[in-house]
């Protein structure tokens, strides 16, 4: 019996070094962590105020839950207003139609104004 083989049978069948190495560097290992993510990392913002207590808790638990990162994006990247509003749906195809249902209309508008406008200066 080799020197390897023992440890790996001491080790429950891993080589001690082998399995470190991987630990170290499989980003599909659940206790892998970014050289980025660290004790300091603001998650949320605003901090939990105890009046916010609400948001605060579901903003949190979208930002701990990796599949819901696009969710996040999109949270943080809408006015505060609008933020309150959203926070609550669980899906991005249900945030991105709800923003669609709200502010499509709104390019439809805008484009009738310019046709009239260009309409009136061809006169």
């Amino acid at each position: 019996m080799s020197v390897d083989s023992t440890a790996d049978s001491v080790h429950g069948g891993f080589n001690s070094n082998s399995h470190n190495k991987g630990y170290q560097n499989d980003t599909l290992n659940p206790y892998f962590l970014h050289p980025n993510e660290n004790p300091s990392l603001v998650l949320v913002t605003p901090p939990l105020s105890g009046s916010n207590y609400h948001s605060w808790s579901r903003a949190m638990t979208m930002a701990l839950r990796c599949n819901t990162m696009i969710m996040s994006w999109l949270n943080n990247s809408v006015d505060p207003e609008i933020s309150q509003s959203i926070i609550w749906m669980d899906s991005t195809s249900e945030i991105w139609q709800d923003l669609k249902e709200r502010f499509y209309q709104g390019d439809v508008f805008r484009i009738s104004d310019i046709q009239e406008e260009i309409y009136t200066l061809k006169q």
